[in-house]
């Protein structure tokens, strides 16, 4: 028997650190196409023209408090935390609960500093829901995982039948224990938590946890960018500089559960000072934040937005092509290195400033050429801001099955599928 399924939108995804702009959200019914707000994040094929406005903004979070998703004038019901504690614990691995667990939807949320958002997958790798929320990061863990419960609670409330809930998060993670191990004070108090835990304890779902890096990589290579590639890295370019690497189709973590930092890296020996204590590394240069601090001194316009560098690009302003080109000159300096290490198939570029790739390839190209690079292949992210909670949703759906990074049957294209992000057609089992 068929039945419909509802997909979950928002009316507006805030740009980075700045929270949405009003309080509350819009159901989608399915079928009703993608709304404005999804236009906004980058997905696929889809890429705003106002890409870069999750560059270089952070830590402004919305000072009015934890926001819900729900029918516009809606609060939530109080019943709704309820829902967890209904449900069963668990399902044993090994039983037949189990296989029958496999082949339920799986949830996703991706916990940053200034938002946290989260999907649901049907298991032939549909987007059934997705919500967001604001972090608000600055009142401390406790508010942040209050936060956290009531978006998975949202989405539960949506699709009670999930099965396992996968968890991306800014920091150091420790994938098998599920446990944050470093973190910086993006995350105030998020050092020493044990994610994994805490979630199977409040929803009795099998869970597990991530770096967010890592989990958009995966979701880039089963759904994405990197679809069908063994050997990838995910460079982000967002507030900071993120990064992730993929070899013989395996994630590689580190024996610190540090791999992939590449933020961290040096590219400037001696130069600009990082918040991690060291000088010169590439988050100095290469972050959406660098970009526009540097663009907005180059031009002469310290309130210079994103929206209006990139529309600058797109006019060809001297000056805005002149601060774009030593950007470019830098990262291409930064990939060479990347392909010279590690050899990958594709580099994948994420974060706000892949989201505006269409507005300086030409010049990202002419670095390429220019370093003697031209042949490396470099490629803008297709799942945008929903990367990393669709692979934290594919490690779930691996960790009902017993294995490890989202090795199963949710490897046909959403795309292929028939469906777009933020909408769903009927599903017939």
């Amino acid at each position: 028997m068929s039945r419909e399924k509802e997909a979950v939108s928002l009316d507006k995804v805030a740009a980075a650190g700045q929270g949405p702009s009003d309080g509350l959200r819009k159901v989608v019914a399915a079928g009703q196409g993608l709304p404005d707000g999804l236009r906004q994040i980058g997905v696929a094929g889809q890429g705003p023209p106002d890409g870069l406005r999750g560059i270089g903004v952070g830590g402004q979070g919305p000072s009015d408090g934890l926001r819900r998703i729900g029918v516009a004038g809606q609060g939530p019901p109080d019943g709704l935390r309820d829902i967890a504690a209904a449900r069963e614990g668990p399902a044993d691995g090994g039983s037949a609960d189990a296989v029958a667990a496999a082949a339920k939807p799986v949830i996703g949320i991706d916990i940053g500093g200034t938002g946290i958002k989260g999907v649901v997958l049907s298991p032939g790798g549909r987007l059934l829901a997705q919500a967001s929320l604001p972090t608000e990061a600055a009142r401390g863990r406790e508010p942040v995982l209050r936060t956290a419960e009531a978006l998975v609670l949202e989405l539960l409330e949506r699709c009670p039948d999930a099965a396992a809930l996968g968890i991306a998060s800014a920091g150091r993670i420790d994938a098998e224990r599920g446990e944050v191990v470093y973190a910086t004070d993006n995350l105030p108090g998020w050092t020493g938590l044990r994610l994994a835990e805490w979630a199977e304890r409040s929803f009795r779902l099998p869970a597990c946890a991530d770096n967010d890096a890592n989990a958009a990589l995966l979701g880039e290579a089963r759904l994405g960018a990197a679809r069908g590639l063994a050997d990838a890295v995910l460079l982000t370019l967002g507030t900071g500089v993120g990064g992730a690497n993929l070899a013989g189709g395996r994630l590689v973590r580190g024996a610190g559960w540090s791999g992939g930092e590449w933020g961290h890296a040096v590219l400037v020996p001696g130069g600009r000072p990082c918040n991690c204590g060291r000088r010169g590394c590439a988050e100095t240069y290469l972050s959406g934040s660098a970009l526009m601090q540097d663009a907005a001194h180059r031009l002469g316009r310290p309130s210079l937005s994103p929206a209006e560098l990139e529309r600058l690009l797109f006019e060809r302003d001297g000056a805005a092509q002149d601060a774009m080109r030593e950007y470019a000159a830098r990262l291409v300096l930064f990939l060479a290195n990347l392909q010279a290490g590690l050899d990958p198939a594709a580099i994948v570029l994420g974060g706000g400033g892949a989201g505006s790739l269409p507005a300086w390839r030409p010049l990202l190209d002419e670095a390429l050429a220019a370093e003697g690079a031209a042949r490396l292949r470099v490629v803008p992210a297709q799942l945008g801001a929903l990367a990393g909670c669709i692979g934290a949703a594919l490690m779930a759906a691996a960790r009902l099955d017993g294995g490890r990074d989202g090795q199963r049957g949710q490897e046909a294209s959403i795309h292929e599928a028939g469906h777009e992000l933020g909408t769903t057609k009927e599903e017939s089992p």
